[in-house]
């Protein structure tokens, strides 16, 4: 980043306080008292930089909130009220008892104040310089002040893990980690693309369709060489084989730029663990971290290093995440999240199945992918079949010139089609669930296998008892929902692929979306509760996925669902629904130019407009919108003129506290509860034995059903607490192993252990 003097100042003053005797005491163990020891650094950083000029205070603005906050979370310059909250650290009692006293040993024992004015100054002409890249931005005010402020969120971070290292260095006895060369990593790039060659090489061609992927993943590996810092799409039908062309396009892309590390993220869990299995048998274990909340790492030492890289994205090459995990680390609060900020610059960034992006998070995440690609040096990847229209918003993403790696990817749209979409029974009224399981039955008799994907868990559920009536006990019935925990799920997936391999038994598979990205199925014919076109698409994909066996068919149906509560996926049957009502009757319907003019149709109703804003409530019940506190916060500007202060000029003005204290990467939907499946059984009576040994947690979490707020309610009793309230339990009988899960009538027992 050319921040180097700016990073050393801000490592040097950060424990400034720490010279007062006051807070020697305590070290020496003469003292329990706490002392404050961050806000003298951010006094003296603010005091010097205010005297200079712009690029001076600036500088002492960006390490003075690293210093003053590095054992909390950043806060706001300017919060939506007009408090200059930054204030407060420098001007409380505590503060300034200290204060004098800190400065003097400091500059006494540890450097001469002339060097760390020096340092400052130093620091100010690498600020200069970075406004000077800034102005790229200068079209965009909100994408400069983002960039601005994002790069003070690195150097906050940079510290945050710098410290936390050092410290556990010291405690440990070890020595600090020393990153490798760029020798070392050039080479190791060259050594992953060759095993990726030798393994992709090696594959089989057991479909009709592998050869032409094949084709398309070579052309994705030569696009790679000599690609450049930017923002590319892969834009590839479902079934093209993403996961491996778009791995050998980011490691020739890693070759180029010699990049830190390359990054698969993808928006489920599931998604991530299924593609980071692929990229390990590809690469080898050693090379690829996978971190989320279901992987569990062996015990003992295994443990403690999978800890210590995943706190940081350190240690591994490749490292495969989810969607959560970066946003929190782009936007969150806590300082663990942080952390791992420092290491995307300079890294290949893949993004598989972007569509999935939610709306609230479409704008904060342009703003970060376009400062990552062009300040951070990241190459970046948008990876789907049904690309979003991200480069026409009000915040738009800055795509790259040339930034399609398959730039003819719509000739391979109808080279590829292998399935055509009936939307006939759109044109009506809603279609009751009784009658969707008549149409579902019919279409087993004709098919040998069908997948129905519903919008919500009621109603796949409603559907799936429907049909267990009407169907005879010769077809295999499942119920696929977030109801089921994630082992039950994962065996259910496993035993279904099972029966779709063997083509022997006939098979009915009702779902929510949770099928539709990354699940590699392919069934007979599909039926799609009508949400959006892209959704559509994604539920086409796992129909005649492998070409063979001739053309496919995904019926759309408008089922009678109630999708009040989820408003997004509503608004998306509304477009989808106009989208249906002014094109042909005989479009394609999972075309690219229908998929276009749906996100046109999507982005620009009015709910969608102001999601992406992000709005939400702050302090005082306020509202605001966090695409505005972290940009350029035009709301706390005001306020602050209205409370009689003047503004400040380009400086830092951003909510950084508010806005990350509200964000959610993942929206808090209800209660965890842990249910009586298989070993989970076992590991339940553990934990109500006394029993808390940090590993039996993370492995009960595949045995634990995120429940919402209505859905507790109707369960009552049925879910206890333990642990002194901190852990819900689902009682045994409202748990069906061999059914949709959790139940809300208790089942009989002889249900329960058939």
């Amino acid at each position: 980043m050319g921040l180097e003097k700016l990073g050393y100042l801000t490592g040097l003053t950060h424990d400034m306080g720490k010279a007062a005797r006051d807070f020697q005491s305590r070290v020496c163990g003469e003292t329990d008292r706490r002392v404050n020891h961050s806000s003298a650094g951010m006094r003296w950083l603010l005091e010097k930089g205010r005297a200079g000029k712009s690029s001076k205070y600036l500088a002492a603005q960006m390490a003075a909130l690293a210093v003053g906050c590095h054992h909390g979370c950043r806060c706001d310059m300017i919060s939506p009220l007009g408090h200059e909250s930054w204030r407060d650290h420098i001007s409380s009692e505590g503060a300034k008892k200290h204060y004098e006293e800190s400065v003097r040993r400091f500059f006494a024992e540890v450097l001469p104040e002339a060097e760390a004015l020096e340092l400052l100054d130093e620091a100010a002409e690498e600020t200069k310089a970075l406004h000077q890249s800034l102005k790229r931005f200068d079209a965009d005010p909100a994408q400069r002040e983002f960039a601005r402020g994002f790069v003070q969120r690195l150097l906050f971070g940079a510290l945050v893990d710098a410290d936390w290292t050092d410290t556990a260095c010291f405690m440990d006895g070890q020595p600090l980690p020393e990153r490798e060369s760029d020798t070392a990593r050039a080479a190791l790039w060259t050594e992953l693309a060759a095993r990726a060659e030798a393994y992709i090489g090696a594959l089989p061609e057991r479909h009709p369709i592998d050869a032409l992927r094949r084709e398309l993943s070579g052309r994705c590996r030569d696009a790679g060489k000599g690609a450049k810092p930017g923002v590319y799409r892969l834009c590839l039908p479902t079934g093209a084989g993403k996961t491996y062309a778009g791995l050998r396009f980011c490691l020739q892309a890693a070759r180029s730029v010699n990049a830190r590390h390359i990054f698969y993220f993808a928006p489920y869990k599931s998604i991530t663990s299924q593609n980071a299995g692929r990229i390990r048998e590809t690469l080898g274990s050693e090379y690829v971290l996978e971190h989320h909340s279901d992987f569990i790492a062996d015990t003992g030492a295994e443990e403690q290093l999978y800890l210590a890289r995943s706190s940081r994205w350190e240690g591994a090459p490749v490292v495969c995440t989810t969607m959560a995990q970066l946003l929190d680390t782009l936007f969150a609060a806590p300082r663990q999240n942080v952390r791992r900020l420092a290491a995307l610059p300079g890294s290949v960034l893949l993004f598989d199945e972007i569509q999935a992006l939610p709306l609230r998070h479409t704008y904060l995440f342009n703003l970060a992918v376009n400062t990552l690609a062009e300040l951070f040096g990241c190459v970046v990847v948008l990876c789907t079949a049904t690309q979003p229209a991200l480069g026409g918003l009000k915040h738009p993403l800055r795509l790259s010139d040339g930034c399609d790696i398959i730039p003819d990817y719509p000739l391979l749209f109808e080279k590829l089609k292998r399935v055509r979409c009936d939307a006939s029974r759109c044109r009506g009224g809603a279609v009751s669930i009784p009658e969707l399981a008549e149409l579902v039955s019919g279409l087993s008799d004709e098919h040998r296998s069908v997948l129905t994907v519903m919008n919500t868990k009621s109603g796949a559920v409603r559907l799936y008892d429907e049909l267990k009536e009407r169907l005879g006990g010769d077809v295999r019935i499942f119920c696929l929902t977030t109801r089921l925990c994630p082992r039950h799920r994962s065996e259910l997936l496993c035993e279904i692929q099972a029966l779709l391999d063997d083509g022997r038994s006939r098979v009915v598979c009702v779902s929510t979306q949770l099928i539709e990205a990354g699940v590699d199925m392919d069934f007979d014919c599909a039926l799609r509760s009508l949400a959006g076109i892209v959704n559509a698409v994604q539920t086409a994909g796992r129909c005649h996925r492998h070409g063979g066996g001739g053309n496919g068919v995904l019926y759309l149906v408008k089922a009678d669902e109630d999708l009040s509560y989820l408003p997004e996926l509503d608004e998306a049957r509304i477009a989808a629904d106009d989208l249906l009502c002014i094109m042909p009757q005989d479009t394609d319907w999972l075309g690219i130019s229908a998929a276009d003019r749906y996100y046109e149709l999507f982005y620009n109703r009015s709910f969608c407009k102001s999601e992406m804003e992000y709005p939400a409530r702050g302090a005082e019940g306020c509202r605001v919108r966090l695409a505005d506190l972290l940009t350029e916060n035009e709301q706390g500007v005001k306020a602050l003129a209205a409370n009689g202060n003047v503004p400040p000029g380009y400086l830092l003005r951003q909510a950084f506290g508010t806005a990350e204290g509200i964000f959610e990467s993942v929206p808090d939907n209800g209660i965890s509860v842990l249910v009586p499946y298989g070993e989970g059984r076992e590991l339940i009576t553990q934990l109500l034995s006394g029993e808390t040994a940090p590993q039996l947690f993370h492995t009960l979490q595949a045995y634990t059903v995120q429940l919402g707020h209505g859905e507790l309610k109707r369960l009552g009793g049925a879910v206890y607490t333990t642990l002194d309230g901190a852990v819900n339990v689902l009682r045994e009988n409202y748990y069906d192993g061999h059914g949709t899960g959790v139940v809300f009538d208790p089942l009989p027992l002889e249900d329960m252990f058939q």
